[in-house]
């Protein structure tokens, strides 16, 4: 009898591994019923449903079909809410109880044809927001990595060629709030201006679905000095990912606006990423410059938690001919 170990991932879908551990892979996203970036939370299995697994995710609960190798959808009340745990009873495969976030509890008794809200009587949202610091080193993660760039572009300007970079990003949990601050070394190695950049910023899941997250972002290059900004950025937890952000100089009052779209797929020997970056920044109270990049990630895992990876990027803006850059990096997830 195979051994089949699962394991459900916030923001990587769900991963299957077949040797105990030592390899672990995931459904297709155009074939296996559920996005690869999808949350879930938790997971079912049954003695008497060999292969069969439940999933709560952000998006429903989802059955797999080890024979089609395919989440099925399995509609119930639960769409839009985040399904926290999921478990059948160990008697009765189609006795299934979930609980979600805003908090409630869900029964099915056949299978997942049909669902009930159990009457406990609870409040379904905490009355205050929580803040929990002392929690928040044992959440602390985050990544590392260094990396060769052909050319630094900020905003469609031009910031150095032949660039080694070093950045630092880390994240942590307080609660209702996540905290997250990153700063990124630019050292030219040719042309340019030498530059360090700096965000910091708290977010806040509005619902399952928005994500509010507001900060300050500091910039400061050799050629043109600092400024400091304030932003706001709005994203949504659905496909392509799309967000917004506005940021405003708080010396001058000048305004940024970018919107992003960015995609994953899992190619199983190595992960390809997609984003799309248009923007326009206010240069003056009467100058502004719009600018676009489109870029292509590939990753590769070498060991758990170090990975290689090489992109390439296709930048363009208002005040200058389109370039393609490139670069190639280690990055360490901690």
């Amino acid at each position: 009898m195979q051994t089949v170990a699962y394991a459900a991932s916030v923001g990587h879908s769900v991963w299957f591994s077949y040797d105990t551990g030592e390899t672990w892979n995931r459904a297709h996203t155009n074939t296996g019923g559920i996005y690869n970036e999808s949350r879930c939370w938790c997971l079912s299995t049954h003695a008497d449903r060999p292969g069969e697994v439940l999933s709560g995710t952000d998006i429903g609960v989802y059955r797999w079909d080890p024979a089609a190798a395919r989440w099925n959808y399995v509609a119930s009340p639960m769409d839009g809410m985040h399904i926290l745990q999921i478990v059948q009873h160990p008697h009765d495969a189609d006795l299934i109880v979930a609980g979600t976030r805003p908090a409630a509890i869900y029964i099915s008794e056949d299978g997942g044809a049909t669902w009930y809200k159990a009457p406990v009587g609870n409040a379904s949202e905490c009355g205050v927001l929580s803040l929990n610091v002392a929690s928040a080193y044992e959440a602390l993660n985050g990544n590392a990595d260094i990396r060769f760039a052909s050319e630094y572009h900020r905003r469609g300007v031009i910031v150095s060629q032949d660039a080694l970079q070093t950045s630092l990003s880390v994240n942590t949990n307080l609660g209702s709030f996540g905290l997250h601050g990153d700063a990124t070394s630019n050292q030219s190695l040719e042309t340019g201006s030498d530059s360090l950049d700096g965000t910091i910023g708290l977010s806040y899941n509005i619902n399952d679905k928005i994500n509010l997250l507001v900060g300050v972002y500091n910039s400061q290059i050799d050629s043109t000095g600092t400024t400091l900004e304030s932003f706001v950025n709005v994203s949504l937890n659905t496909l392509f990912n799309p967000g917004v952000t506005i940021y405003r100089d708080v010396s001058d009052e000048l305004y940024t606006f970018e919107g992003r779209l960015s995609h994953g797929f899992d190619l199983q020997v190595l992960q390809l990423g997609t984003s799309v970056v248009v923007g326009s920044t206010e240069l003056s109270q009467a100058d502004t410059s719009t600018y676009v990049a489109a870029s292509l990630v590939a990753s590769k895992e070498l060991k758990p938690g170090l990975n290689l990876y090489a992109d390439l990027t296709y930048s363009d803006a208002d005040n200058r001919e389109e370039e393609w850059l490139y670069g190639v990096g280690l990055a360490v997830k901690f």
